[in-house]
């Protein structure tokens, strides 16, 4: 123990007697600080709005916005506004995207984004039916700097989530103003569906009266019509028949503006008619046009879609039916062209059956085309007739109606002066009835039309009224009456997260405070190996044992090494400003740290010299890559998952991260216990490698001294 303690005087009086060496050694001693002090600092919070609010990332929106009932939306224009309260990333917002992409190319922004001008119709063309994807162009210079895209990959999610935010609060203030309006309406204690109900019962009451008003001018036209039947007899009782028929003909005479309606009903009826089952057709051919791997899974909800899409053919299929009958006496040609449209429509309905009965794929696939094929032949013959086939229409009605009126008034006004001309008064009803057949029928199917009208708005009603009587919607109507406003905040925002931290540090530079401590405690006994031999010159009397010269010379390793740890602490707890709830414990740590390094690195020069200087080295990068000291060990390849328990940087960062973060259980204890082995394993290589490996070492030693290059 004397010699070792004589070893260490002999060179602690050495440095004290050199002024160089002393300055040396100073430097050594603060050196390992600054390395740590710099890179903490420049790693303090470099995902914060602090640091990454001065990267600039240009924006520039052309969306030209869209009209979405009755109102005005831009949600591109929204997207701005929002990131101009974004301190995220330094926004530029230029009014030209050339502009802004020029600048990712000369480097002055390091991404820019551009919204296009569809952008808007896009985001909301999924209540169209045709859904379009939305895309935002995302320019990102990766040749600027190697960790600056992962960090402006921050701007991304910040406008995709203003994105998000901008339409659900769009969605959302839509279904609060639904909800209000079907919570009450003008003011009144009716929903609107209270007042659905009532218009269309009001609809169906004047469409029951008129439908009573056509079933009389029918009668009156068939009594009349009859009176054509008497013959001969009609003379005989002339004055009897004269006055009757005055009656009757006085009647249909006031109702002559009725009959004029009609004309326009009936042929108003049958675009009207061909307008609706063209939209029929394209709502079936949408419907089979999704996804044929939905349709062949026949899942309930699909076998639901395919009966309604075969009930809409089937509805389509009768309503042209009945216009064609309408319009018979009057375009015959037309009525023929609809009744083989209507055959079409039978055959989709009877297609569409085959879909939801066949199991096999391969004809569901060829029954799916053949619809296809039968709804756009059907859906191109109603384009063609509308624009071509119904020309004469309304001109032969008109003429029916016309003849009808004119017989009526002539009518009328000769058998109001039937006195003794019974021949001239036969003649003029027998012409009368002639021109009132044609008029007849058009009262009948007229008629008709309306009684169909009539059972459809009973079905309708007979289905909405259960709705406004359940208590689901009276529990729905009592929501939106009262919390509007909380619906759509919860619609636009349905989740909250509460994060619970585990050990939490507040910045990324005390987070990274372990690995740059300890990265700068190595490279400090590193270069103390460097700068101060470990070989021990002969002292004059004494004979030292090399164990005597290894401990000896180490005291002065030992001791600078706890300068620099001691120096490296205090300032990054009191400099720096480090989180650090138990600083005695982080200087021990780091008090340790330091002691197993200069020891491992020490032994390694002692017995391998330069040669384990150079293992020095290699052992430090390869911890520097793969202790997961930045980067998540499972995120490395598997060779560093492989060796890094083996590395003391992996114990030495994680003792320090318990002072830091938070103690666990012994797990602080459990580190530097692990940690001591590599004290044990410098020992061997110090004291028993050093003497086999002597005479390898001084051969290296003289090959490297002939070369006159290495020192």
């Amino acid at each position: 123990m004397r010699n070792i303690l004589r070893v260490f005087r002999t060179d602690a009086g050495r440095i004290a007697n050199n002024v160089v060496g002393f300055v040396v050694i100073m430097g050594l001693c603060v050196l390992p600080s600054l390395y740590a002090w710099f890179n903490i600092f420049s790693n303090w919070d470099p995902y914060g709005e602090s640091a990454t609010g001065r990267m600039q990332i240009a924006v520039c929106s052309n969306d030209l916005g869209q009209s979405l009932a009755g109102k005005e939306l831009n949600i591109g224009g929204s997207v701005v506004e929002g990131l101009k309260s974004n301190r995220t990333i330094g926004w530029v917002f230029e009014d030209n995207d050339e502009k802004a992409v020029e600048g990712v190319y000369d480097g002055s922004y390091y991404a820019a984004i551009i919204i296009p001008e569809s952008f808007t119709e896009d985001v909301i063309s999924f209540m169209s039916g045709e859904v379009k994807h939305p895309t935002i162009v995302y320019y990102e210079n990766d040749k600027k700097n190697a960790i600056a895209p992962k960090i402006t990959g921050k701007a991304k999610t910040a406008v995709q989530q203003q994105i998000n935010a901008t339409f659900i609060a769009t969605v959302a203030g839509y279904l609060t103003s639904g909800g209000e309006l079907l919570a009450s309406e003008n003011g009144s204690n009716q929903t609107i569906l209270d007042v659905t109900i009532e218009e269309l019962t009001d609809l169906r009451d004047d469409l029951q009266t008129v439908d009573a008003l056509f079933g009389s001018m029918v009668a009156i036209t068939e009594a009349v019509d009859a009176m054509g039947d008497l013959g001969s007899s009609a003379v005989a009782q002339a004055e009897t028949v004269g006055n009757q028929s005055a009656f009757v003909l006085q009647e249909l005479k006031d109702l002559t503006d009725v009959v004029m309606i009609t004309e326009n009903t009936s042929s108003g009826m049958v675009s009207t008619a061909i307008s609706e089952v063209k939209e029929s057709i394209t709502s079936v051919q949408n419907g089979l046009a999704k996804d044929e791997s939905t349709i062949i899974a026949k899942g309930d909800e699909a076998l639901q879609e395919l009966k309604q899409y075969e009930d809409l053919a089937k509805s389509a299929a009768e309503v042209l039916k009945y216009a064609g009958e309408a319009i018979k006496d009057y375009d015959e040609n037309a009525a023929k062209s609809l009744e083989e449209i209507s055959k079409q429509l039978d055959a989709l309905k009877e297609t569409i059956q085959k879909i939801q009965s066949s199991q096999s794929v391969d004809e569901i696939k060829n029954l799916l085309s053949q619809s296809q094929t039968i709804s756009q032949n059907a859906m191109d013959a109603l384009t063609k007739l509308e624009t071509e086939g119904l020309k004469n229409l309304d001109s032969s009605m008109q003429k029916a109606i016309t003849d009808s009126k004119d017989a009526l008034d002539k009518a009328a006004n000769a058998l109001t002066d039937l006195g003794g001309d019974k021949d001239k008064a036969v003649s003029i009803v027998e012409e009368y009835g002639r021109a009132l057949d044609s008029g007849k029928l058009a009262l009948k199917q007229s008629k008709q039309i309306i009684d169909d009208m009539i059972s459809m708005l009973n079905q309708v009603i007979d289905r909405l009224s259960p709705i406004q009587d359940s208590a689901e919607y009276q529990k729905v109507k009592e929501i939106l009456s009262e919390n509007p406003d909380q619906i759509g905040e919860f619609i636009s925002s349905p989740v909250s997260m509460k994060t619970e931290a585990i050990y939490p540090i507040k910045s990324y530079g005390s987070a990274m405070t372990p690995f740059y401590s300890t990265l700068a405690l190595w490279v400090g006994a590193l270069i103390l190996v460097a700068i101060i031999h470990v070989k021990v010159e002969p002292i004059e009397g004494v004979v030292l044992k090399s164990y005597q010269s290894y401990f000896g010379r180490y005291i002065l390793f030992f001791l600078v090494g706890q300068i620099q740890t001691l120096i490296t602490v205090l300032g990054n707890l009191f400099y720096i400003k480090i989180q650090c709830p138990h600083p005695f414990m982080f200087w021990f740590a780091a008090s340790f740290t330091s002691f197993t390094y200069t020891i491992f690195i020490y032994s390694l020069t002692v017995a391998f010299e330069n040669v384990g200087e150079a293992l020095a080295v290699v052992i430090m990068v390869v911890q520097v890559a793969g202790a997961g000291g930045t980067f998540p060990i499972e995120t490395l390849p598997k060779v560093y998952q492989a060796v890094y328990r083996f590395l003391p940087f992996n114990y030495s960062m994680n003792a320090m991260r318990e002072t830091i973060g938070g103690l666990y259980e012994n797990a602080y204890l459990e580190y530097l216990l692990k940690l001591g082995i590599f004290v044990l394993v410098s020992l061997f290589i110090g004291l028993v490698l050093h003497k086999p490996f002597e005479k390898l070492n001084h051969m290296i030693e003289k090959s490297k001294e002939k070369t006159g290059l290495m020192i």
